[in-house]
């Protein structure tokens, strides 16, 4: 039985060893080797994602939008979706941020952290009826986040 096997210049390998690397924590190996399959397979949203992923974690927010924004085009963007949310949401720009939640959610259904961060995104930019809802909906689903609980207490009581 012969399994045949990409050459070893395929992107594969180092994307595989990239993800290794970070699973160890090793962000600067994992960056490197991410990034390296990501630039020779460039139309592979795997290969982007992974680095997305360590980029994220570097808190290099403008090259995670840089990297995941073409693949807002392609049938895998619902995966985007997050981290293009969470690092629009580090750089201050809280209205896209909102707006890739927003997609997200009606794609993947209701999650927490999702749901916290459009509370988040809301309040900061002043609207604090928008952000009421989406935490009363978080606390909805689960009532045990005591720190969400005493802020939207503080802004009721402060209407």
């Amino acid at each position: 039985l012969s399994i045949p096997m990409p050459s070893s210049s395929d992107p594969v390998y180092p994307n595989i060893l990239g993800i290794q690397f970070l699973n160890k924590k090793d962000i600067q190996n994992a960056r490197s080797l991410l990034e390296r399959a990501h630039r020779k397979n460039p139309n592979s949203a795997k290969f982007a994602f992974d680095f997305c992923r360590v980029l994220f974690i570097a808190k290099d927010y403008q090259t995670v939008k840089q990297t995941a924004i073409p693949f807002l085009q392609h049938e895998n963007r619902h995966e985007f979706l997050d981290i293009l949310g969470r690092s629009c949401q580090a750089l201050g720009e809280f209205e896209q941020a909102i707006s890739y939640y927003k997609e997200y959610l009606s794609h993947y259904g209701t999650n927490l952290q999702v749901l916290n961060s459009i509370g988040e995104c809301y309040y900061k930019v002043g609207n604090k009826e928008e952000a009421l809802i989406a935490w009363e909906r978080s606390l909805e689903l689960n009532p045990e986040q005591e720190r969400l609980k005493n802020l939207v207490q503080s802004i009721k009581e402060k209407r």
